[in-house]
């Protein structure tokens, strides 16, 4: 279990920071998207924010 939810993690910080890359490329405000991706009780806010990647000593594993 502990390895499929940072899987998960790896994947949704990875995907924030490829929806920050389109944001830049279109001009749009990513913090903007990010909340409202956050929104949907689905997804949630947490791991939404954009960075350098993801890191670690549990996400590699």
């Amino acid at each position: 279990i502990k390895y499929a939810a940072n899987a998960f993690l790896a994947v949704k910080i990875s995907f924030i920071d490829e929806i920050a890359n389109l944001c830049e490329a279109v001009g749009a405000n990513v913090d903007d998207v990010a909340r409202g991706l956050g929104f949907d009780k689905r997804i949630g806010q947490g791991f939404l924010n954009t960075g350098p990647g993801w890191g670690g000593s549990c996400f590699p594993q």
